[in-house]
């Protein structure tokens, strides 16, 4: 599995090099996907875990403060206030 600090070194490491405005730009896109990657990696990762304790704990309590808190390990730029205001259709791709 990549190192993910170790790659976005690397990548920063290519502006030493002399590039021309183009690679430099591939190079900076490639430096933002990895760290979106991540991001997302760890979103996805706190959802499960919280949705999955959830079910562990089978308490018969109210799973509602656990819902919200996978909505917001997964979408934290949303405000908590918007969340389950409104029914939200699943899109998927063809």
């Amino acid at each position: 599995m990549i190192d993910i600090k170790k790659a976005i070194q690397r990548l920063a490491s290519c502006s030493i090099i002399p590039f021309d405005e183009d690679s430099q730009e591939v190079c900076d896109l490639a430096i933002n996907a990895i760290r979106e990657n991540s991001i997302l990696k760890n979103r996805l990762e706190s959802a499960y875990v919280q949705a999955n304790n959830a079910i562990y704990f089978d308490d018969n309590s109210d799973y509602l403060t656990t819902l919200y808190e996978v909505c917001r390990a997964i979408k934290p730029e949303i405000e908590i206030e918007e969340i389950g205001k409104k029914y939200i259709n699943l899109k998927y791709d063809d």
